[in-house]
């Protein structure tokens, strides 16, 4: 394995847990390890890598602390409802966080929402076009018909005119 994460837990918050626990990592030739103490302001975050096939603790003041070499992204300890809470990051500060599957789902849920909202929206508006297109083209058949009645009712004047003129 290349990567182990460790939550400390009220059942095995003792250094001898710990002990017998990182004896297991050594033995089982693990690369990395981060231990993760949400109780323990000064250092939640622990963590050890196999050099020399040893697992050897990187320094608390290392600037190199928070990085999990093994993905490529930096641990950000933050705040949730539930206490401190362990999360990966783009950058070292912490702030690019890594969405968990509850924030991809609803960020998709947004993403499929707002692009509902948009499809619906060039709907209406095509529809709103349609619709004035219609309107114009009904009022251009309109116009048609009315300039046929005038022509037919000139047509039929001049023609009752002609019979006037030709009876008198």
């Amino acid at each position: 394995p290349d990567l182990a994460v460790e939550i400390v837990s009220e059942s095995d918050h003792g250094e001898a847990e710990w002990a017998l626990k990182h004896e297991r990592y050594q033995a089982s030739g693990i690369g990395e390890v981060v231990r993760f103490d949400p109780d323990d302001e000064a250092r939640p975050i622990r963590v050890w890598d196999r050099v020399d096939d040893e697992l050897l603790e990187r320094s608390p003041e290392s600037g190199d602390l928070r990085e999990c070499q093994t993905l490529g992204l930096w641990w950000a300890v933050v705040p949730s409802a539930y206490g401190p809470m362990l999360r990966l990051s783009r950058d070292p500060r912490g702030t690019d966080l890594v969405p968990t599957p509850g924030e991809d789902r609803l960020r998709l849920t947004e993403a499929l929402g707002e692009e509902r909202k948009a499809r619906a929206q060039a709907e209406h508006q095509q529809l709103v076009e349609q619709h004035a297109r219609s309107s114009a083209e009904e009022a251009l058949l309109s116009a048609e018909r009315e300039r046929a009645g005038a022509r037919a009712e000139i047509a039929q004047l001049r023609a009752d005119l002609a019979k006037a003129r030709g009876a008198g």
